[in-house]
């Protein structure tokens, strides 16, 4: 056993190079070594062991090169809008921007001009929306200042992104609700995107809505709050029409040439009134057959 001993303890000094370090899984794995013969090597002081905290990324991926985003008019209009209650007031913001618009670029733009004051940006948004081609977009723009947390995650990786944001490693966070309290040390924006859905509610101890919690973190450390969304809540629109937020708005998609379809609301009371009964209105009938002798599929 001595000899056995002897020996694993050559291996070790040979696997360090002279003021090097090697990883302890290392000696015992690889080369088979016990605790019984490293703790002789320590105690005459032939060898240090050092303990080094690693954090867990949620998200591997090397980012490329940044990509050049060119903002429509409309977009430069409103980010200027953004960008001013920003510095000026920090009255919330009500974003309303329609399906296509180009909000995230708006959010990603926002949140350069606050990373240039050494403030960090949490960024709200529901589970179903926190997709791969969303982070891409964020991680692209900021890399390794950029982290997520979402439902996957163990607690101990939620921990360990905690703990970066605590420590200064990290300058933005983006996640569901739970990200809103992550531990930024100089908080200066919280976007919460599609601020009407219900996710945004805790319907669990402790109960709480996120608008109201967001806007009190940056009450509290004198940040911008936006929320942004196509179909903004009642609560929302009526605060906006009341001056408690400030509106702005995108009326126009992003991609050029893009338009907003066609919408009919029809009232069935009037069809009935014409005796047509069935679930179906003969508006809707009628393009149903349209599309039908056009070879075109419909979904209902």
């Amino acid at each position: 056993c001595r000899r056995k001993h002897q020996s694993a303890r050559i291996r070790i000094l040979q696997a360090i190079p002279e003021e090097g370090a090697v990883p302890y899984s290392f000696l015992t794995g690889k080369l088979n070594v016990t605790k019984a013969a490293i703790d002789p090597l320590v105690q005459k002081g032939l060898l240090t062991i050092r303990e080094v905290s690693t954090y867990r990324n949620p998200f591997q991926h090397d980012s490329g090169k940044k990509q050049a985003f060119f903002l429509t008019d409309a977009q430069r209009k409103a980010l200027a809008e953004l960008t001013a209650s920003y510095h000026g007031d920090q009255k919330p913001v009500l974003l309303h921007g329609i399906t296509g618009s180009g909000k995230t670029l708006l959010y990603i733009e926002l949140i350069e001009e606050v990373l240039k004051e050494g403030r960090q940006a949490i960024v709200l948004i529901p589970e179903i929306a926190l997709t791969y081609q969303t982070m891409m977009r964020f991680h692209n723009r900021f890399g390794s200042r950029v982290s997520f947390i979402h439902s996957r995650l163990s607690q101990g990786e939620r921990h360990d992104q905690f703990e970066l944001a605590r420590e200064g490693k990290l300058d933005i966070m983006i996640g569901p609700r739970s990200a809103l309290f992550t531990p930024f040390k100089n908080l200066g924006l919280i976007i919460v995107d599609e601020e009407h859905e219900s996710s945004y509610i805790s319907e669990t101890t402790p109960r709480y809505h996120t608008n109201e919690v967001a806007m009190e973190r940056m009450r509290l450390s004198g940040g911008l709050c936006v929320f942004g969304s196509a179909t903004p809540s009642m609560e929302s629109a009526y605060r906006a029409s009341m001056g408690e937020y400030k509106l702005v708005k995108l009326t126009q998609r992003a991609v050029k040439g893009a338009q907003l379809p066609n919408v009919s609301i029809v009232d069935m009371r009037e069809e009935l009134k014409k005796g047509n009964r069935s679930i179906f209105s003969d508006e809707l009938q009628e393009a149903l057959y349209d599309r039908l002798n056009k070879k075109e599929q419909s979904m209902l």
